[in-house]
């Protein structure tokens, strides 16, 4: 069974379960990871990953073109918007990102790792506090962002996200 972003329930509730509880031993006190959800789509929506993505859609809708299948070039018209759509409400107006998270699942011990947290949560709701640490940049890491992605990554975090119907 999938949902409407195209992973199975399953697989929604395994990655849930890998980012809430990685676990790392830090000293005897527990640190909590958490992240700003709208760096992690910005980096993911300006990496190399995406852009390929991207490519390969317009491909596929050149190929489709080219076919005269019309019924694949007007669901790749509909997708490629929609994508977009669901990026932006993820960079800017903090849409989930289990899809992107699921991307990189497989790396998420080594982020909590290197970060020396005990676990990494998706924030749902509220401000850093004593054992919150923020790991933006190390969830961004495997996105590989350039400089300009991190210093617009910086001004991001410093803004409160868009509503989501502006």
């Amino acid at each position: 069974m999938r949902t409407q972003r195209g992973c199975t329930w399953p697989t929604l509730i395994a990655i849930a379960l890998t980012v809430l509880c990685v676990t790392v031993t830090y000293a005897g006190t527990t640190r909590i990871g958490t992240f700003d959800t709208r760096g992690v789509a910005l980096c993911y929506g300006r990496s190399d990953a995406f852009m390929e993505r991207v490519s390969a859609m317009k491909d596929e809708h050149a190929q489709a073109e080219a076919a005269g299948d019309v019924e694949r070039v007007a669901e790749l018209e509909r997708l490629g918007p929609a994508l977009q759509d669901t990026l932006h409400r993820q960079a800017f107006g903090g849409a989930p990102i289990w899809n992107i998270l699921a991307g990189i699942e497989e790396e998420l011990p080594a982020i909590a790792e290197a970060a020396g947290v005990d676990a990494i949560v998706v924030p749902l709701y509220g401000d850093t506090g004593d054992g919150l640490v923020d790991i933006t940049r190390e969830m961004v890491a495997p996105f590989e962002p350039d400089e300009q992605t991190l210093s617009i990554l910086d001004e991001l975090m410093e803004t409160d996200p868009v509503e989501m119907g502006e």
